[in-house]
């Protein structure tokens, strides 16, 4: 305490309790309001209004109590209890039924026209597609495959070159160093994460199958880095068995231009909508005439309908064109160069016919693999 008669500090003034907020008997509350009224004189005279919200308060509380004791499963005729007891009705909430893609064509014969159409058109201009990726066997489709992921397909040629002559089998990968395979794919897209599951793959490839690819869809996808769409075109463009009707970005935006698939389709709504509109046979050869077709003639970006063999009729609902027409049309100029078109892959398929292989070069290994496994004898075993 300061002696009498001392003047005080300003920090002392501070640390003492104000006089309206001392008085006896009143606790301000958060909701607290202040009114003074002068009087004449000496005397002031100030009234404390103090709200009380403890009730709001309690009201409160109990609400927040009774949502959290609320039952979260509805019970089976409908009702869930409260904290009190009470009864409340729950809405049931109604799920979409997944529509089968096969009964969309069956009850639109329309659209399965439609889709022969396209077909005779493709059929019309590339009669016998050349896979766009070089290989020598199911192995280096694979690989090539693998690293073809967001890169172009003139680019994994590139680098496959030196790959596949260092390293030909499933064991010369499985043994490389990652520093080294690294070093020959870096100008791939991805290429520390291909180069990791490259060499997985291989491990895994000759640890469980022995060096051989497998032919079924489940065991590919079991492989590090192989997905569905890796494993449908490997299994098409390799042993002409595909599991299902591959989309790759091509694929997917031109069936949604062509009306053969929803506009808002995804991928896997695509894919059903185009293996129920072709023959199971014809999945491999369609998949490769539809990406050739989207690279010269119905480009995403530089698209001009009336100059599209399909398009300028097809929106419409008018005839195909005939074969006359088609070759009077001029495709487009080339969206990039690293884009590899039907006619050149022609002209490298006739420079290098041992890697650049077509559709019909996978049906007839295929039906000779099937003929030799056909004559070879059946082993008996005796007990």
């Amino acid at each position: 305490m300061p002696r009498r008669g001392s003047k005080k500090t300003s920090a002392a003034l501070k640390r003492e309790p104000s006089p309206g907020n001392n008085r006896e008997g009143v606790t301000p509350k958060k909701r607290t309001k202040f009114s003074s009224q002068k009087q004449t004189g000496d005397q002031k005279v100030v009234e404390c209004v103090v709200q009380d919200t403890t009730g709001d308060t309690a009201r409160t509380r109990e609400k927040k109590q009774k949502r959290s004791a609320k039952s979260k499963l509805p019970k089976k005729d409908g009702t869930r209890k409260l904290a009190g007891g009470v009864a409340r009705k729950t809405k049931k909430r109604s799920r979409r039924k997944s529509i089968d893609a096969k009964t969309i064509v069956e009850s639109n014969p329309e659209l399965s026209e439609k889709a022969k159409a396209i077909a005779e058109v493709l059929e019309r201009l590339y009669p016998d597609p050349p896979i766009p990726l070089n290989f020598r066997d199911p192995f280096t489709l694979l690989v090539a495959v693998m690293l073809s992921a967001q890169t172009t397909d003139s680019k994994v040629n590139d680098v496959t070159i030196d790959l596949f002559d260092r390293c030909p089998t499933p064991h010369d990968l499985a043994e490389i160093e990652y520093e080294d395979l690294l070093e020959m794919v870096r100008s791939v897209g991805l290429a520390p994460t291909k180069s990791k599951n490259l060499i997985k793959m291989a491990k895994l490839l000759v640890e469980k199958f022995n060096g051989v690819v497998p032919t079924s869809s489940e065991d590919l996808e079991s492989l590090p880095g192989v997905g569905p769409k890796t494993a449908a075109v490997v299994l098409s463009q390799a042993y002409n068995v595909p599991p299902r009707f591959a989309v790759d970005t091509h694929v997917h935006r031109l069936a949604r231009r062509w009306g053969l698939a929803p506009e808002s389709a995804n991928v896997r709504v695509v894919e059903q909508h185009l293996s129920a509109l072709y023959p199971e046979d014809t999945w491999g050869k369609v998949h490769l005439q539809m990406i050739y077709f989207g690279r010269e003639w119905c480009q995403a970006k530089v698209h001009v309908p009336s100059d599209c063999p399909v398009c300028c009729w097809v929106g419409k609902g008018g005839t195909p064109l005939s074969a006359e027409a088609i070759e009077k049309m001029v495709p487009p100029k080339k969206a990039s160069k690293r884009i590899i078109l039907y006619s050149e892959r022609l002209d490298e398929q006739r420079r290098a016919p041992k890697l650049v292989r077509s559709m019909s070069w996978v049906a007839t290994q295929t039906m000779n693999t099937q003929v030799k496994n056909a004559k070879r004898p059946k082993r008996t075993f005796t007990l």
